[in-house]
């Protein structure tokens, strides 16, 4: 129960994680941060604001998330014209007034960087209906990404339009400084790729002249893409040229939610490497992590 903020057109974004803490994020969004690493999938809910083409239609709202970021309730039109309203619950729910900070505190996703630096496989993807914000979210302003202006600019991660890909890549090296500052014998190698689901066709983001690539599975690593270009990166700059590349080799297109929007599915992975010297015996440890963005 209890009080509902209006909002209108949501997505979702699913994580793995377990264990939860409440709390208010700094813009006073409710905040559900899932800490520790376990099989649970998680779900958050965003919904955005009205489109200025949607207002200007006198859309109506038909979505609100209460207070406690704890449920959504969706309005419908049944028997004259009388409202029926059902509420739904879900993990975290986000109304249109949340940030990208807000998301990016609130969903937990440094400790799912912090579980991929611990050798765990972690993953966020983003679903909804297309133009409902997800390649927002996740990435940013896509056209933004895709600029070579945006690519030059210093401090990635850090601008208030920022989304996930690029605010867990940051903490991902800030992550790396804190740990080798903890044990010099630490070393870390990170390697990412970037595909595209198009038209159920898999394509090389960072290699156009590549054809369509096959989807495989083996024991020692699952379900994975065959021939995909991975290029090593020693710094968020690295990692956030291989956004930009790909964000500018997406498929877009133009419907009636948004001139501009993705018409793909996209996969970054960020693969990680850790090896350290064992105090007890001095033998290596190796350890094998990576994180999966998928929009």
């Amino acid at each position: 129960g209890g009080p509902v903020r209006s909002a209108g057109g949501m997505e979702s974004m699913v994580r793995t994680g377990s264990g939860s803490v409440a709390g208010m994020s700094r813009t006073g969004t409710p905040m559900s941060v899932m800490d520790g690493v376990g099989d649970r999938v998680k779900v958050a809910v965003r919904v955005r604001p009205l489109m200025p083409h949607e207002v200007e239609r006198s859309d109506q709202v038909a979505v609100m998330t209460s207070a406690d970021g704890s449920f959504l309730q969706c309005v419908t039109l049944g028997a004259g014209d009388r409202e029926l309203r059902k509420n739904y619950k879900f993990d975290l729910c986000l109304g249109p007034e949340s940030q990208q900070l807000d998301v990016f505190e609130a969903t937990g996703v440094q400790h799912l960087v912090d579980s991929a630096l611990n050798g765990y496989a972690a993953t966020v993807f983003a679903y909804g209906q297309t133009g409902s914000g997800k390649t927002y979210t996740m990435a940013g302003m896509e056209e933004r990404l895709a600029s070579e202006e945006w690519l030059e600019r210093e401090h990635h991660g850090g601008e208030s339009i920022d989304g996930i890909i690029p605010r867990a890549a940051r903490y991902l090296f800030e992550d790396l400084t804190r740990a080798r500052a903890a044990d010099p014998s630490l070393r870390f190698t990170v390697r990412a790729s970037y595909c595209e689901i198009y038209n159920e066709q898999v394509y090389d983001l960072l290699n156009l002249k590549s054809d369509t690539l096959p989807v495989r599975w083996n024991e020692k690593n699952g379900f994975f893409v065959q021939g995909l270009l991975v290029c090593t990166c020693e710094n968020v700059d690295d990692v956030m040229a291989v956004v930009n590349e790909g964000s500018r080799n997406r498929t877009v297109g133009s419907h009636k939610l948004n001139l501009d929007s993705s018409r793909s599915h996209c996969i970054l992975t960020l693969r990680v490497e850790s090896t350290t010297i064992d105090p007890d015996d001095g033998h290596q440890v190796v350890k094998y992590g990576k994180g999966v963005f998928t929009d």
